[in-house]
């Protein structure tokens, strides 16, 4: 019973699904990865059929082209970062 109730999932509307480790997971500059993919999600609300070309495609090429601690700087990416973990801190899941 113990190792089921450490293993809590989490739901985040739109089927982002997460357990306990997950939460605490951190990208190579320590930052949390769950508020900046879930920004993602929220821009691809925000922006509809037009999230490919304006937000995700531009986020690829930037991602090819420079350095990731440079990517993570670039806009798209500060956005969903910002959207993430502002949505998450209003519903209490920071």
């Amino acid at each position: 019973m113990k190792k089921l109730m450490q293993k809590i999932f989490m739901v985040v509307p739109s089927n982002l699904y997460a357990t306990r480790k997950e939460l605490n997971e951190r990208n190579l500059f320590g930052m949390p990865l769950l508020p900046h993919e879930y920004g993602h999600v929220i821009q691809s609300r925000i922006w509809g059929m037009f999230y490919l070309p304006f937000i995700a495609l531009p986020s690829v090429v930037n991602a090819l082209f420079v350095s990731p601690r440079k990517h993570m700087d670039f806009f798209i990416e500060k956005d969903a970062t910002e959207k993430g973990s502002k949505y998450l801190w209003l519903n209490g899941l920071d």
